[in-house]
């Protein structure tokens, strides 16, 4: 309740100030950066505040890890949405990084303008797709907001995300 109440500027600071500490405790390459822009912490604060039971530094990496690595830690076999074969995820992943390269702005309304629709046009459910892509941007099947998550990462690496995990269902 109280991680819940801080305005976002002072759990900006008190992430920072926890994953600071955590890296030290860290082996790389799954650690926090050397240097953490508290302005980009500041777009993230809204995103995981929800979700932070702790401030504790193993939670907090745990839930934002994704933010800061140049590709996330992805498991062994990808978990795909339900129904959603590898091959079907592969194209759907292609068909989202076609959509969102000349994507402009790159906001969370964009995103979701191009990639509802795109859902459709492949016959997908949108859970279905929305999935894909979480799984392909975050390594993982839960995630803060898709379109939020997308709009923090950015159009570079949310491609480069895309098509790695389009390497991996290769």
């Amino acid at each position: 309740v109280y991680i819940r109440q801080l305005p976002q500027e002072d759990l900006a600071e008190r992430l920072k100030a926890v994953l600071d500490e955590l890296r030290g405790r860290r082996e790389e390459p799954d650690a926090p950066p050397e240097s953490i822009d508290t302005e980009y912490l500041r777009t993230i604060a809204p995103l995981v505040q929800d979700r932070l039971k702790t401030l504790n530094g193993e939670e907090v990496w745990n839930l934002c890890a994704f933010f800061f690595l140049e590709t996330p830690a992805y498991p062994e076999k990808l978990p795909l949405p339900k129904g959603m074969g590898s091959e079907t995820a592969r194209t759907a992943l292609e068909a989202t990084a076609t959509a969102l390269e000349p994507l402009e702005p790159f906001d969370v309304d964009s995103l979701e303008d191009t990639l509802r629709p795109l859902a459709e046009k492949l016959s997908l459910k949108t859970g279905e797709l929305f999935g894909a892509i979480r799984v392909a941007v975050t390594g993982r099947t839960a995630a803060p907001p898709l379109f939020d998550t997308l709009a923090v990462l950015g159009r570079e690496r949310v491609l480069h995300r895309l098509r790695h995990t389009i390497g991996l269902l290769a």
